[in-house]
């Protein structure tokens, strides 16, 4: 029988289900149906209520109209979160249904769904924090994908992978890829695991979207949209002096991302341990370039934060 840690308990992505039939059921005409864009709010988990690893459930209230569209949303039951119920407002704008009929004819529908805000486990997101250095990570890579690549593995005793699968793509080939390429390089801690001496068979699941959020927020206003790091030059192709190899961590700054997109005013928040790569680190971030956060539909100067990690290959 196949031994299983619990690497997976939970996805980010976030599932409505049907909550609640119409007010009078003995009236009702058959349910509307999900169709068009998938139901999932992952994309709309909001950047900071990641960086805290809220969750929670919010149920909304709104009609599925003769069209299909959804319109008049509000929370029924909140999450306790007030930014997770506005998102999950958000997302629902977009849903769209085969509306319910009666008599032959498409008619307006009442109708509830869950959004259910649910973060992955830690082993999870300590597996995609590793694998991030084998991919960059920009607010391009993500669009209309899901972002996450579910892979399957046999453990071995002595901390490596084999027999790695893609069980689901993350939508962009290079993600899974590098996914793969970080199982078979990166051995496992198995002293901190039950590992059986046949090995054990397992699952995980990289949310690249949520290692980019993790590493990139910093606390926003509720009107204002982040920013999207749209290039990004690799700050290690300088060779690094072999005396730093043992003990260079990542370097962490904080800068300013202008109206334009440009970084301006980079300072070292933490040091990787040398000055040397610090001083490398602020003259690399300077050459980045970001969609600029957006105010009221308008560019707007933000403070940000970005780490550079000397590890990634």
């Amino acid at each position: 029988m196949a031994f299983r840690i619990a690497f997976l308990a939970a996805l980010l992505v976030a599932a409505p289900v049907v909550a609640a039939a119409p007010a009078d059921p003995g009236a009702a005409p058959p349910p509307p149906i999900k169709t068009g864009r998938a139901h999932a709010c992952g994309s709309y988990y909001p950047p900071l209520a990641v960086r805290l690893g809220l969750e929670g459930e919010t149920v909304l209230a709104f009609t599925v109209t003769s069209e299909g569209g959804v319109k008049d949303i509000t929370v029924a039951i909140s999450s306790g979160h007030p930014e997770l119920d506005a998102a999950a407002v958000d997302c629902a704008t977009h849903w769209r249904y085969k509306p319910a009929t009666q008599d032959g004819a498409a008619v307006a529908t009442p109708w509830k769904a869950a959004v259910v805000w649910k973060l992955r486990d830690p082993l999870d997101l300590q597996l995609t924090a590793v694998c991030a250095r084998y991919h960059p990570l920009t607010g391009r890579t993500f669009a209309g994908i899901d972002g996450a690549t579910h892979v399957t593995f046999h453990l071995r005793p002595d901390g490596n992978a084999e027999t790695i699968a893609v069980a689901k793509s993350s939508g962009d080939a290079s993600l899974d890829n590098a996914a793969v390429k970080c199982l078979n390089e990166v051995p496992f801690d198995t002293k901190k695991m039950a590992v059986p001496e046949q090995g054990a068979d397992l699952a995980a699941v990289l949310d690249w979207r949520a290692e980019y959020l993790r590493r990139a927020t910093v606390p926003l206003a509720a009107d204002v949209e982040p920013p999207l790091l749209l290039s990004r030059t690799p700050c290690n192709r300088e060779p690094i002096p072999g005396y730093l190899l043992p003990i260079r961590g990542p370097t962490m700054l904080q800068f300013l991302i202008a109206t334009d997109g440009s970084v301006q005013q980079a300072r070292v928040l933490k040091s990787s341990g040398t000055a040397l790569l610090d001083d490398r680190a602020v003259s690399c971030v300077a050459g980045w370039h970001y969609a600029p956060a957006r105010k009221d539909g308008a560019p707007t100067a933000i403070e940000w934060r970005g780490d550079i990690d000397w590890h990634e290959p």
